[in-house]
């Protein structure tokens, strides 16, 4: 028997609009993100056979558990079926978090250089190594 695994991200927050990490704090969907969300819903829609025997999986994190609701709603799955789990949670970006990434990369001009993962060299960031887990 063969699963099929659908991974969705978020729609759009404020603090994505604004350019601002957010890693474990929350900022609420913008118009822009609850499209996407509703847009996402109907995908998923047409693409599940029998939605109601699919699990959906969210982060705890509030802008992760909105767009879930939405899903859920499309999908006419019952909200307390959302299963949230701690390991789908945004990496913690320590002292950076609610900081404009472009304001970052003035201060430390050399994150800007660093294609990946520049955000995790903040102070108190998670590891890469402790996402991993």
């Amino acid at each position: 028997m063969s699963r099929t695994i659908y991974l969705l991200r978020h729609g759009q927050t404020l603090f994505n609009a604004e350019q601002r990490l957010q890693g474990h704090c929350n900022s609420d969907l913008t118009e822009l993100g609850l499209a996407q969300a509703h847009a996402m819903a109907n995908t998923l829609a047409g693409l599940l056979d029998k939605p109601t025997d699919w699990a959906l999986y969210s982060s705890p994190l509030g802008r992760a558990q909105q767009t879930a609701q939405i899903i859920s709603e499309h999908l006419q799955l019952s909200l307390k079926d959302i299963q949230l789990d701690e390991r789908l949670m945004e990496v913690g970006l320590g002292e950076w978090e609610q900081q404009r990434a472009p304001d970052l990369q003035t201060q430390y001009p050399h994150i800007s250089q660093q294609v990946l993962s520049w955000y995790l060299k903040a102070p108190g960031a998670e590891t890469l190594g402790r996402v991993l887990i």
